[in-house]
């Protein structure tokens, strides 16, 4: 019974949490240091595409600097830099709107590889702030992470391999249980009544975006910490609700 138990709580950690966590970190890290020298970039423009290749126009070429740089999409990583401050992650592929004639921060990472930072209407002075005020709140560009995807869906089936044997032993109640529990672990935080505090803790980064450069480490701990109280006690409040609900309709209590 306890190997069982610890077999349902070891699943449910490494492939909701571990994983999916040090997957962030690692993506926040790599996306963080890109910003970090696209705060130094060359302001460009972009000003064709030819063959498939993004050609940009250097803002202020010096010296015997070419005018124009052009590279392979697949040689690049793009980001978008949005009017409200937000900062996207995205393909080439996906950039299906941006026109000859965006305004662009291009950094060299060596190997004829560029970093790119499309944004549109500012003046180049005012992305290289709003970028090096992202670094300094160490707010990653958004970015879905597939790798928490595949992890959620085999922990999930792994969770329910668990309930499937744990049903066919009459003396295994308590560990079908918590494996159910388990099979929707990672939507927990999205069913009543927790939603409440998920909401939330979600609306957090949206403030932590909007401090002033001189307090936004400080802030950003602090909604951090916060942000992830709510979530825990969201999880913590649905978790006692269901185990209450099936308390009373699986294993009726005297």
């Amino acid at each position: 019974m306890i190997i069982r138990i610890a077999l349902v709580s070891g699943v449910a950690l490494f492939a909701y949490v571990l994983v999916p966590a040090v997957s962030a970190a690692v993506a926040s890290s790599r996306r963080l240091g890109l910003l970090t020298r696209l705060g130094k970039g060359i302001p460009c423009t972009l000003s064709d595409i030819a063959d498939g290749k993004p050609v940009f126009k250097r803002d202020r070429p010096a010296g015997a600097e070419s005018a124009e740089i052009s590279f392979a999409p697949a040689r690049a990583s793009f980001l978008s830099l949005e009017k409200d401050g937000r900062i996207w992650s995205l393909r080439w592929a996906e950039l299906s709107t941006i026109l000859t004639g965006t305004t662009a921060l291009l950094y060299p990472l060596g190997d004829d590889r560029y970093a790119c930072l499309f944004h549109g209407e500012l003046r180049s002075q005012d992305a290289e702030k709003a970028v090096n005020a992202a670094v300094l709140a160490r707010v990653a560009p958004v970015r879905p992470d597939p790798v928490k995807a595949v992890s959620v869906a085999a922990g999930a089936f792994a969770e329910f391999a668990i309930l499937l044997d744990a049903l066919k032993r009459p003396d295994m109640d308590g560990i079908a249980v918590l494996a159910l529990v388990a099979v929707f672990g990672k939507a927990l935080p999205w069913c009543p009544p927790g939603l409440l505090l998920t909401l939330a803790a979600k609306s957090l980064p949206r403030r932590r975006r909007d401090t002033r450069a001189g307090t936004a480490d400080k802030k950003s701990r602090r909604y951090g910490t916060v942000g992830f109280l709510l979530s825990g006690f969201a999880v913590a409040l649905n978790v006692a609700l269901i185990l209450y609900v099936i308390a009373k309709v699986w294993i009726p209590v005297p």
